[in-house]
């Protein structure tokens, strides 16, 4: 197993603005440990990651969900890659 041990913690609750009760927010935190029996040349450790998000009830069967994630060593130090900075935005229609 790639994965030798995984941590994360989250919190999250409803409603941050007035009036607007069936918005939720999120926020997360997760810590990655990669195996040592990984080949040596993969040069690949551990990453962590926290994660904002924002879900807006634009009408009760549309949902607009804007996220926000940092990660430190994304791909656990390949590359040398110190952090990445991900943006994304997710809809949701409700039939």
């Amino acid at each position: 197993n790639p994965v030798e041990q995984f941590y994360s913690l989250g919190v999250g609750g409803k409603g941050l603005v007035p009036e607007r009760d069936n918005d939720t927010y999120g926020l997360g935190y997760y810590h990655l440990n990669l195996s040592d029996d990984l080949p040596v040349a993969l040069n690949v450790h551990s990453e962590q990651g926290v994660e904002l998000f924002y879900n807006i009830e634009v009408t009760p069967w549309f949902h607009l969900t804007p996220d926000v994630q940092v990660i430190v060593n994304p791909g656990g130090g390949f590359q040398e890659r110190d952090v990445a900075v991900v943006y994304g935005v997710r809809g949701q229609v409700s039939f």
